[in-house]
């Protein structure tokens, strides 16, 4: 039988039965059924499992629009995808998720590369933020942890990682909209994140 990453995880990840142990509430107690697995690899293997973790959560996402992205053509959202035509290349896309599900030509926005369209927002953000002024009636938001010097960064043009870009973005973009029709590119934004991100900036 063949064990897939999800069963083998939902094993032994944070189960102590396999070493003949019981939990009860909060506690581990000794069991009366025998151990299946050695205490020093179940050790070894809760350390990979939390090690795994730990990767998945700390890796910023690639994609800077996910989750932000919709065709408007269809109404469908879309999705981050990827080819790659050679080893050492890859080539990223938004694709709409009807398209994927009922075939390429049920919708014509289909797919779209993904360096250019957040190339294109981001461009759209720092000229709104040049010629936008702080409105004295825009609410007074908390701004996350760290936002203010990676915005300062941002609207400088200077080399900003991709997980400040994709902090910034995902902050203040609210939707993003594509028809592959029309070719028509709509954006909408957080306007008083953006008018808090300014003010901060100018303090």
């Amino acid at each position: 039988m063949r064990l897939s990453i999800a069963s083998v995880s939902a094993t032994y990840s944070g189960t102590c039965c396999i070493i003949g142990r019981v939990r009860y509430k909060a506690e581990v107690h000794p069991g009366e059924h025998p151990a299946l697995l050695e205490l020093k690899l179940w050790e070894k293997v809760q350390a990979l499992f939390e090690h795994r973790e730990e990767k998945r959560v700390a890796q910023p996402s690639e994609s800077l629009l996910i989750g932000k992205i919709f065709c408007s053509a269809c109404r469908s959202a879309m999705t981050p995808s990827h080819t790659s035509r050679v080893q050492t290349r890859r080539y990223r896309y938004y694709v709409c998720t009807q398209a994927q599900r009922r075939g390429w030509n049920s919708c014509p926005s289909k797919s779209l590369p993904a360096g250019q369209l957040e190339g294109y927002v981001m461009d759209q953000l720092r000229g709104i933020a040049v010629q936008s002024i702080p409105l004295e009636t825009s609410s007074h938001e908390d701004l996350p942890f760290g936002m203010t010097p990676l915005w300062n960064e941002f609207i400088a043009g200077s080399s900003t990682s991709n997980q400040g870009l994709f902090k910034v973005l995902q902050h203040t973009i609210d939707r993003v909209e594509y028809h592959g029709g029309t070719r028509e590119i709509t954006v909408t934004y957080h306007q008083d994140r953006i008018h808090e991100l300014i003010r901060g900036s100018q303090c």
